[in-house]
């Protein structure tokens, strides 16, 4: 069902929710990010907070 989910949803509502999801996950992460101790850092093409807030929305 979430390929048609943005023939049924405003658009508007969806940017709306990304934005909340965003700020939450960005606040969150920002305080464990630092016992991640991730490698290869310089790599990243996509922000661990985009794809997360991505994946949370398409859960929603």
């Amino acid at each position: 069902m979430q390929e048609h989910f943005h023939f049924t949803t405003d658009q508007a509502k969806i940017q709306k929710q990304y934005a909340v999801i965003f700020f939450f996950v960005s606040a969150q992460l920002s305080q464990i990010q630092f016992y991640l101790q991730r490698r290869n850092r310089h790599l990243v093409k996509q922000e661990d907070t985009v794809i997360i807030a991505i994946h949370l929305l398409g859960v929603n």
